[in-house]
């Protein structure tokens, strides 16, 4: 049975010195709301109830390291800070609760990021500006441990806080990593579970630890060695939420997040709502990448876009500061030239957003509003170029994901029964299809789309009333190694899905098992022969061993035909 809180009347003690004020139970913590009388201050204790004093053993190491990492991020305005550890004897026995700053909740939107996305208006500037709060938050705790890897976890809107004076504070470090990486031991903790507001609680099942609708795709399938880019895909969800008002996927089932992270394509948020700026959208898109490798590799390259997008839409200059929740300019006198090195022209039409174009001339920068009107006229002219190059780019970056999915679609399939292998193989092809119409990546392209259909073909070859569909398939696919064959002459590894493909020497032996499901043996026995005979004549010491196993498969399916 889990340890839970110990009951407590408010305004109880602990240790004499906490007076309890209020208890925050979450998915698999524990938080005291106190007020500490030693240092004459409000604090939050915080510590994880487990299912037995033996687990609790076995992860306490991890959580006392993890909590003085905490501790060692030190003082930010953008990250709550943690003070010091202390040992507490509870009804159960010895408990280690971490110090916590305490956060008084913001009066319009509570005390997180939560309230924010269910109160607030959409409103673009202040979505910048806390995003990139929370970028600096995340660069504050990298720059304290740049020679190590250190991920949140569990990046959520519940771990993003908001304080009453309107700052934006990252709380929960390491902890979510310490959980994760002993939830091995955990797994029988059911904490999957929608709250009564329809949130998802942090969830512990079988070596999976996160918070569902916020979990990276490589966080979904259990991967262990984890980077700050989990930590940009949940960034990712956040932004999308905060955009939209509603999770990057919809569903009541968390079992059903997990799918749809590692396999699915989120609706463009600026589909669902037109106010975003292209730009925060094709960011917002990349950050949700399903390849880590096509995601920003770093919180400080996702900070500078979305500065840049502030300074198109708003002008932010230097020469004024956008506090979370206002605006102030510190100086009567702003420029942006001793900051940026910046044409004049784009100098005035910043300081002109910001501070009026009257402004811009007095500062000499124009001469008339004529003139500003006219670089104005410009500027939006070349803005409206980078959009169309930024939806072309938009385009190829969804084609990218859909050959990706399609990719994880087939992989799956191989081990899939043959109702749901008919469903897999069908949703590959339909990636393909559509990854087809924006990239050129013939032969490899063309490739995946034979070996889907002929796929699709032998699952339909053992319906009687299917097998004409099926001869429909066989020809598609020898249709598309033929492209293959056409276009390759020189071999080339490809990767589907963690398999690697020779090509062309595996269209060819493709092609030959296409023809053999049709029963063109004759066709099948060519096919295998000359691909023997190509691959014997072939020199290539980069692919000897692969060049030996397809001679070998190759020897084996002409057995087969012959017997």
């Amino acid at each position: 049975m889990a340890i839970e809180p110990a009951p407590f009347n408010y305004h109880n003690f602990l240790e004499n010195r906490y007076v309890v004020n209020d208890i925050k139970e979450g998915g698999v913590g524990i938080v005291y709301l106190c007020y500490d009388k030693f240092l004459k201050a409000p604090v939050a204790l915080k510590t994880f109830k487990f299912n037995s004093d033996k687990d609790w053993k076995t992860v306490l190491a991890h959580f006392i390291s993890e909590a003085k990492k905490w501790i060692h991020i030190g003082q930010d305005i953008y990250v709550v800070q943690a003070y010091y550890i202390h040992n507490i004897e509870m009804e159960h026995g010895i408990v280690p609760f971490v110090a916590i700053e305490f956060i008084e909740g913001h009066e319009l939107y509570g005390n997180s990021l939560r309230g924010f996305i269910a109160k607030a208006s959409f409103n673009l500037e202040l979505i910048l500006n806390i995003a990139i709060s929370i970028c600096n938050g995340m660069l504050h705790i990298q720059n304290k441990f740049l020679n190590a890897i250190f991920v949140h976890c569990d990046l959520k809107p519940e771990n993003i806080l908001l304080s009453k004076e309107g700052s934006i504070k990252i709380t929960d470090f390491g902890i979510s990593k310490t959980l994760y990486d002993n939830s091995d031991r955990l797994s029988s903790l059911n904490q999957s579970s929608i709250s009564s507001d329809g949130r998802f609680s942090v969830g512990l099942t079988n070596n999976i630890c996160g918070t569902p609708p916020y979990m990276s795709p490589e966080q979904c399938l259990g991967v262990k060695s984890l980077d700050q880019r989990s930590d940009i895909y949940s960034f990712g969800c956040i932004l999308y939420e905060m955009c939209t008002k509603r999770f990057v996927f919809e569903t009541h089932v968390p079992s059903d997040f997990f799918i749809k992270h590692i396999s699915e394509m989120p609706i463009s948020p600026d589909l669902l709502n037109p106010a975003i700026p292209s730009e925060l959208s094709k960011l917002i898109q990349q950050c949700l990448s399903k390849d880590p490798i096509s995601r920003p590799q770093q919180f400080k390259e996702i900070r500078d876009i979305l500065m840049d997008i502030l300074n198109q839409e708003y002008g932010q200059g230097s020469g004024v500061t956008f506090f979370t929740f206002g605006f102030s300019g510190f100086t009567d006198k702003p420029r942006v030239k001793s900051d940026y090195n910046m044409s004049r022209e784009n100098e005035a039409l910043l300081l002109g957003k910001t501070m009026g174009v009257e402004y811009v001339i007095e500062q000499g920068l124009v001469s008339s509003t004529n003139e500003f009107a006219m670089l104005d006229a410009d500027y939006e002219k070349n803005r409206d170029s980078q959009r169309k190059l930024s939806e072309y780019n938009r385009q190829v970056e969804k084609a990218e994901e859909q050959l990706f999915a399609g990719d994880s679609f087939l992989k799956l399939y191989e081990a899939a029964e043959p109702d749901e292998g008919l469903e897999l193989i069908r949703s590959a092809l339909n990636n393909y299809y559509f990854a087809q119409k924006v990239l050129s990546l013939e032969p490899e392209l063309s490739f995946r789309i034979g070996i889907a259909n002929f796929g699709l073909a032998g699952i339909l070859r053992n319906e009687y009333s299917k097998v004409l569909l099926s001869d429909d398939y066989i020809a598609i696919a020898i249709g598309a190694f033929n492209s293959v064959l056409t276009i390759m002459k020189e071999p080339a590894l490809i990767s589907i899905g963690s398999q690697f493909y020779l090509l062309p020497f595996a269209a060819l032996f493709y092609r030959a098992g296409a023809n053999a499901l049709k029963n063109e043996k004759d066709k099948a026995s060519d096919d295998f022969n000359e691909l023997i005979a190509w691959l014997e004549r072939s020199n290539m010491p980069l692919y000897e061993g692969t060049k030996k196993y397809l001679i070998e498969t190759a020897s084996e399916g002409l057995e087969l035909l012959n017997d």
